[in-house]
């Protein structure tokens, strides 16, 4: 299993009952019955193909007992007992869409783990309108990739744009891989600023306005 999967996994708290949404093979379901000891998972994805292969490694893990397999989508998978949903590896607006899509279930899910490809910030945003916390949040390097993940708590606190942009966890830390997230973080930007038309006065204005964050945070 990849560093990033089992980071998540370690974020997971031991007693959960957890949906996985987007299971794919199941690796991380199983690292959970086998590794950190959970009595019952539940694995779930849209497409029949993918949950036919994870039902074949979930067999031959011999965790069938343990792990549920549902067909569908996002949230509308949920049923009663799951008290924290784990989605990674999608785009940062396809995971809002599942949980707007399926807000009715968010007052009983306790825990979000969410790894999204991009958009981190609308993330941390969003889903603190959500009525939901941010309690940890770490990035994982993978070859050369960074993963960010952010676990998220029922509860309420105010995310400032800053906290949003940077992590209000991450920017506490200041670990080696943050410090090196900003310094490619600020490449990219000025490049695109370099690039990027004078007409498009909005779009410049706020890639300054980031850029002089990154500066100020370094």
């Amino acid at each position: 299993m990849n560093a990033r999967l089992k980071k998540i996994a370690d974020l997971i708290d031991d007693e959960a009952f957890s949906l996985d949404i987007g299971c794919d093979h199941a690796k991380l379901d199983i690292y959970l019955v086998q590794e950190k000891g959970h009595k019952k998972v539940a694995s779930s994805d849209n497409k029949e193909g993918p949950l036919e292969k994870a039902k074949e490694n979930i067999k031959k893990a011999n965790c069938e007992d343990a792990i549920e397999l549902l067909l569908g989508d996002g949230l509308d998978v949920y049923h009663r007992g799951i008290d924290t949903v784990v989605i990674s590896g999608m785009g940062g607006y396809q995971m809002l869409k599942i949980l707007k899509q399926g807000k009715k279930h968010l007052p009983s899910i306790k825990t979000l783990l969410l790894s999204p490809n991009n958009f981190i910030p609308k993330v941390r945003m969003e889903v603190s309108k959500l009525g939901y916390k941010i309690v940890e949040e770490e990035l994982v390097q993978e070859k050369n990739m960074v993963y960010t993940i952010l676990k998220f708590e029922r509860g309420k606190k105010k995310l400032s744009s800053k906290d949003a942009f940077f992590g209000p966890i991450l920017r506490k830390k200041r670990d080696a891989l943050f410090l090196a997230q900003l310094e490619r973080e600020q490449k990219a930007k000025e490049l695109l600023l370099n690039l990027m038309p004078k007409k498009l006065s909005k779009r410049r204005h706020t890639l300054k306005k980031e850029l002089k964050w990154i500066q100020e945070e370094k």
